[in-house]
């Protein structure tokens, strides 16, 4: 059995939609307001601190060591999904994700790529 992107893709439209209604999308999104930074920098922005309490890797998301338990983050998330709003909150956390990933690449190897066009968008 081999994997059907196409089918995939119908069948993510058809749970998002479940989820969400079939015309419901939130466009455009807020920019991002946090930064990634290097654990050795010598001092931190705003945005870098920031960056730090968005980003899940520090409860130990492999490839990553676990320096934080999923308590404390999951509990500082909350905060500022209270503090800042969802929207901006899961836009801040995919950023820290893609940028966290991004610097292991060289470590880890090249993300896996499905045969699909990478670009594409399952929208609603």
């Amino acid at each position: 059995m081999s994997f059907d992107m196409e089918e995939f893709k119908k069948m993510l439209k058809e749970a998002m939609e479940a989820v969400v209604g079939e015309e419901e999308t939130i466009s455009p999104l807020p920019e991002p307001t946090v930064t990634l930074v290097a654990l050795d920098a010598a001092t931190l922005s705003g945005s870098d601190i920031m960056g730090v309490l968005h980003n899940p890797i520090f409860a130990g998301v492999t490839p990553f060591p676990t320096i934080i338990s999923d308590e404390t983050w999951i509990a500082t998330a909350a905060g500022l999904i209270k503090e800042e709003g969802e929207v901006l909150f899961l836009v801040n956390l995919l950023k820290m994700l893609r940028e966290s990933y991004k610097s292991v690449y060289p470590i880890i190897g090249e993300p896996i790529v499905l045969k699909a066009d990478v670009n594409a968008d399952v929208a609603l």
